[in-house]
């Protein structure tokens, strides 16, 4: 006899016609049968759990490489951003402590620096260079005014590794004095100065050597590509006079106004005073105060017949002036908001006008 695993019976010979526990053939039979069926269930089941498990780790497999590429993707974007902000960073930083160069008469020589340490001595025998120039790279740019009147002021790019000066151009005779502003965008910007409030702002191409009037009135400030202009000398003017806002990138240049008795540059606005009635000066004088947004070119009024005199300063609540009777000069604020004035001490007022 043997032992059966999937019946769990002692079987004997098959020879022998007789079954365990003395139960006829068709009943065992029927037992082993089920006893199959109940395994094969069983094997089944387990080969079902077995493929569920599987389908369950190849499910959390798969979730786990996804969240995996996430974080990677996260990581990536992290690290590309913090470079970005880095290199934003280091931008304004460059930017903040961009070189600033002075220049100091020194007899008939014109000696620049840069950030207060000597830079270079510029000298031409025949004429006297003007104190306002630009430098970029080792290219040190100005103007040289002849002795001799009739002869045209001639721009000049003196080379910091040769030593030696070049002729890039003859500026027309039509101003006293020339000087240069700035470089910008591959152009100089020249301004022509006379005694009167004739001035006017020029571009010289260094790509082409060609020289344009672009604007009747000289550079004074600079908002991104815009450079307000005006014919005075000064920010204010004893008369009234134009102002202008040119797009140094299309070229185009917009008029605030005929009279401007005064302004100020804060951001993208330009707060301004416009004189009322005649335009020349008098003793005593009302403006009209506006405030022009350059990138939007919207303008608003902000307060109307404000008296005043000499306006040194405006903002989005006062006027600062003061009157002109040396030694003996009074100093106002105006409030916009409330139309009314205060009386400032000359410290006061200068704290907060600066040095116009």
């Amino acid at each position: 006899m043997c032992w059966s695993s999937h019946t769990g019976y002692i079987l004997q010979n098959k020879s022998q016609d007789h079954y365990p526990g003395d139960i006829s053939q068709d009943q065992y039979l029927r037992i082993y049968s089920r006893n199959i069926s109940t395994m094969a269930a069983r094997e089944g089941g387990r080969m079902s759990d077995n493929r569920e498990q599987k389908d369950r780790e190849h499910r959390r497999n798969g979730r786990t490489q996804r969240t995996r590429r996430t974080i990677i993707c996260m990581r990536r974007m992290t690290l590309v951003f913090t470079l970005f902000v880095m290199l934003v960073a280091l931008g304004g930083r460059n930017e903040a402590h961009a070189a600033r160069y002075t220049t100091k008469k020194e007899g008939v020589d014109l000696h620049v620096y840069r950030d207060g340490a000597f830079l270079a001595s510029l000298f031409v025998r025949t004429a006297s260079i003007n104190e306002h120039v630009a430098v970029k790279g080792d290219k040190i740019y100005c103007v040289s005014k002849p002795f001799v009147e009739e002869l045209n002021q001639t721009l000049l790019v003196y080379d910091l590794n040769t030593k030696k000066y070049a002729v890039l151009g003859y500026l027309p005779k039509d101003f006293y004095q020339y000087d240069i502003v700035k470089i910008y965008k591959g152009k100089i910007y020249i301004n022509g100065w006379n005694p009167s409030d004739n001035n006017a702002l020029f571009t010289w191409k260094l790509s082409t050597g060609s020289l344009k009037k672009v604007v009747n009135a000289a550079f004074a400030q600079q908002y991104k590509q815009y450079m307000i202009c005006e014919p005075s000398m000064t920010s204010g003017s004893w008369t009234p006079l134009p102002l202008y806002v040119y797009n140094a990138k299309s070229g185009k240049k917009v008029r605030l106004t005929k009279k401007m008795g005064g302004y100020s540059l804060n951001g993208k606005y330009i707060y301004f005073a416009v004189k009322r009635g005649a335009s020349r000066y008098e003793n005593k004088m009302t403006f009209n105060i506006y405030r022009y947004n350059i990138a939007t070119g919207a303008k608003k009024k902000l307060a109307s017949a404000v008296e005043a005199r000499y306006i040194g300063k405006i903002t989005s609540k006062y006027v600062y002036w003061k009157t002109v009777d040396y030694p003996d000069n009074t100093f106002y604020r105006y409030n916009m908001r409330t139309k009314k004035k205060k009386v400032l001490s000359e410290s006061a007022y200068k704290k907060a006008v600066g040095n116009s």
